[in-house]
C-alpha cells in the first residue's frame, strides 16, 4: 500500500484508472510513472533574472531525474513483480473503506454539523408547527416572526460517552433553533429543540431550562434587515437635514453615499433599551473604512417594532453634543460650530516605543550567605478549588499550567495538557461599571471550573443588547467548588491592543498581532510523537541506511511504483472518483 505522503498534489492529473484491476502482459519496455511533488524554490530578485530562472528550471529537472533514475529493467525490487503497459501505473492493494482507520462515520456523526438535508427538514418542520407566518431572516423586520439560527444541539455528555465508550445506541440528533417572535402581543426570543433528525417529529421549548427564564425581545441580536432600515433612516431622512455642514466638513454626497456607518454596543444605558450609536466614516474602497471617521455619530432609538417610529435621540459632532441634526445645522449656519475639515486620506503622525521588563528576586548563596545570586527554583502546587484556578487579568499566571489525568506514561508522570497563553490584553472593564457583569469573563486570563451541562459558554448572544441584566454572568461559574479529580473546563481569555495607523492601509498586517493559546501535550506521550510520523527518518551510524526497515526513503522506488486506491473525495473544485 502506498504511503500517504506520496499522494499527488491537488493540481496534478493522475494517469490511468486506479479502479481498473485488469492486468496486461508487458513488453520489454519499462513503465514510465509520473509523480507530482510540491517544491518551493525561492528565486532571488536581480536586474537580470534570466540566469536565475534557468537555474531554477535546472534544479527542477535534476529533481525529476533523480526520481526516474534506477527504474530500469533490473531496478524492480521484491514484492513489485507485476509489470504494466506504458502509461499505466501499478495499483496499490485495494483497501475497503471500512478498514480505513480515518473513517468513523458513526462516531463523527454524533458531533457533525447539520447537513443541508437536515437543515431543510428542520425549517420545513418549524414552518408546519409555527405556521406560515415565518419570514426569511434576511427580510424580517422587528414585527415579524423569523428563524434567527439553526445549529446542532449537542447531546448530553453522559449519552455521548455511553455511545462512544460503551457501545450504547447513539443519542438522537437534534437541532437548536432560535426564533424571534415579533409578530405577537408579547414579543420574545425562544429557543426550541427540534428532533429527531433527519425526520423531526417534535419540538420543545428549552428557553427557561437554558437561561432560567424568558428572553426579552430587546435582547435579540440585530438582523441585517434592521441594519438596512437604520441606514435608510440615517441617509435618506436624517443626513439631508445637515447637508450644509456635511458638505463643508466631509465632502457629503447624498446620492453617491460616500459615507458608511459602523455601530457600537451596548445599546442604551439600562435594561430594556435598544438605542445604538452609529458612527459615520468615509467609504474608502480598498482600505479599512474604520480608519477614517468624520467625527459625526448618531444615537438611534430603534426599539419600536415599526421602523417609522425610530428616532435620533442625540447627535455628536467633533466633541460636542446636539439634540438633532437640524439643531446642528442651525448652529453651523449661525457660525457657532467650529468645523474641522476631515480629509479622506487618513492621518472616527507621531509614535512612541514602550518597553516592559521583568525582575528576579535575589537569594543568598546557601554555602556563602554573604553573597547573593539570582536563583530559579521549580515549585509545584495542586490547585484544588475554582478560586485557586482563577487568574485575574493582569495578575501573575504560572508559566506552566497543565491539566493532568489519572493515567500515567511509561515514566510514571500523569498524562496531561499544558495551556500556554499568548495574550497582550490590557485592563478589564472596571467592576463598578453597570455593564461589567455581562463581560465578567474578561476579569480572568485563565479560569478552570467544574464542567456542567448548564454552563455551556462564558457569555450569551443576548448579553450584548442587555448587559445590565446579563443572561449569563461568568462569575457565577466560580463558586469555590472543588476541581480535584473532577471533570474540568479551562476558560481562556486572550486579546491585544490595536491602535489604527497608516500601515493598516490597505489591510492590517498580521505579523506580531497573533494572540491565543497553545494546548500542548505535557507528559501525554512517552517520547516525542514526531518519531512515529510516517515520513520520519532516524537511524544510527551502525545501521544499514539502505534497509527499508531502517530508512523508509530507501524503499522509495517500490513504494512509489503504485497508484493509491483512494475513496472518492472533493475539495476546492478538485474531485476524485
Amino acid at each position: 500500500m502506498c504511503p500517504s505522503g506520496l499522494l499527488p498534489s491537488s493540481t496534478a492529473q493522475r494517469p490511468g484508472n486506479s479502479r481498473d484491476s485488469k492486468t496486461h502482459p508487458a513488453p520489454r519496455s519499462h513503465c514510465l510513472l509520473s509523480f507530482y511533488f510540491p517544491f518551493f524554490i525561492r528565486i532571488p530578485e536581480c536586474k537580470d533574472g534570466a540566469g536565475d530562472l534557468i537555474m531554477a528550471i535546472f534544479i527542477i529537472l535534476c529533481l525529476c531525474s533523480v526520481l526516474v533514475t534506477g527504474m530500469g529493467e533490473g531496478g524492480r525490487e521484491k514484492g513489485m513483480e507485476r509489470e504494466c503497459e506504458p502509461g499505466q501505473p501499478l495499483h496499490c492493494p485495494a483497501v475497503s473503506p471500512s478498514a480505513q482507520p480515518w473513517t468513523h462515520p458513526g462516531q463523527s456523526q454524533l458531533f457533525a454539523d447539520l447537513s443541508r438535508e437536515e437543515l431543510t427538514a428542520v425549517m420545513s418542520f418549524l414552518t408546519q408547527q409555527l405556521g406560515p407566518g415565518l419570514v426569511d431572516a434576511a427580510q424580517a423586520r422587528p414585527s415579524d416572526n423569523c428563524v434567527f439560527s439553526v445549529e446542532l444541539h449537542l447531546p448530553s455528555k453522559a449519552a455521548a460517552l455511553a455511545h462512544l465508550d460503551r457501545g450504547s445506541p447513539p443519542p438522537a440528533r437534534e437541532a437548536l433553533a432560535i426564533i424571534f417572535f415579533g409578530g405577537q402581543p408579547q414579543p420574545n426570543v425562544s429557543e426550541l429543540v427540534v428532533g429527531p433528525l433527519p425526520h423531526p417529529t417534535h419540538l420543545r421549548d428549552v428557553t427557561v431550562e437554558r437561561h432560567g427564564g424568558p428572553l426579552p425581545y430587546h435582547r435579540r441580536p440585530v438582523l441585517i434587515r434592521e441594519y438596512l432600515d437604520i441606514d435608510q433612516l440615517i441617509f435618506d431622512r436624517e443626513l439631508p437635514q445637515a447637508a450644509g455642514l456635511l458638505h463643508h466638513c466631509c465632502f457629503y454626497k447624498r446620492q453617491g453615499r460616500n459615507l458608511v456607518t459602523m455601530n457600537t454596543a451596548p445599546r442604551g444605558l439600562q435594561s430594556g433599551d435598544r438605542a445604538t450609536w452609529f458612527g459615520l466614516y468615509y467609504n474608502i474602497s480598498g482600505a479599512g473604512f474604520f480608519l477614517h471617521p468624520v467625527g459625526l455619530e448618531l444615537l438611534v432609538d430603534h426599539k419600536a417594532l415599526d421602523p417609522a417610529r425610530w428616532t435620533i435621540q442625540k447627535v455628536f459632532f467633533q466633541g460636542r453634543y446636539y439634540d438633532s441634526l437640524a439643531h446642528l445645522e442651525d448652529q453651523f449656519e449661525a457660525g457657532l460650530v467650529n468645523v474641522v475639515l476631515v480629509p479622506d486620506n487618513g492621518t472616527g503622525l507621531e509614535n512612541w516605543v514602550w518597553a516592559e521588563d521583568m525582575t528576579y528576586v535575589p537569594t543568598a548563596v546557601p554555602w556563602s550567605p554573604e553573597h547573593q545570586m539570582q536563583r530559579l527554583q521549580v515549585t509545584r502546587k495542586l490547585l484544588e478549588t475554582e478560586e485557586q484556578a482563577a487568574f485575574p487579568l493582569g495578575g501573575t499566571l504560572p508559566r506552566y499550567v497543565h491539566l493532568a489525568s489519572n493515567h500515567s506514561n511509561k515514566w510514571g508522570h500523569p498524562r496531561g495538557y499544558r495551556i500556554q497563553l499568548l495574550s497582550f490584553a490590557g485592563e478589564p472593564l472596571p467592576q463598578n461599571s453597570s455593564l461589567e457583569r455581562a463581560f465578567s469573563w474578561g476579569r480572568y486570563q485563565l479560569a478552570v471550573t467544574q464542567r456542567k451541562e448548564e454552563e455551556p459558554s462564558s457569555t450569551s448572544i443576548y448579553n450584548l443588547n442587555d448587559p445590565w441584566t446579563p443572561t449569563v454572568d461568568f462569575t457565577d461559574f466560580i463558586n469555590n467548588e472543588t476541581i480535584a479529580g473532577q471533570d474540568l473546563v479551562a476558560w481562556v481569555t486572550a486579546g491585544f491592543l490595536h491602535i489604527p495607523h497608516a500601515e493598516d492601509v490597505p489591510n492590517t498586517v498580521t505579523v506580531g498581532n497573533a494572540v491565543g493559546f497553545f494546548l500542548r501535550p505535557y507528559n501525554f506521550f512517552d517520547q516525542d510523537p514526531s518519531f512515529d510520523s510516517a515520513d520520519s527518518v532516524y537511524f544510527q551510524g551502525n545501521q544499514d541506511a539502505g534497509a527499508c526497515e531502517v530508512n523508509p526513503l530507501a524503499c522509495l522506488p517500490q513504494s512509489a511504483a503504485c497508484a493509491p486506491d483512494l475513496p472518492a473525495f472533493s475539495h476546492g473544485g478538485f474531485s476524485h472518483n
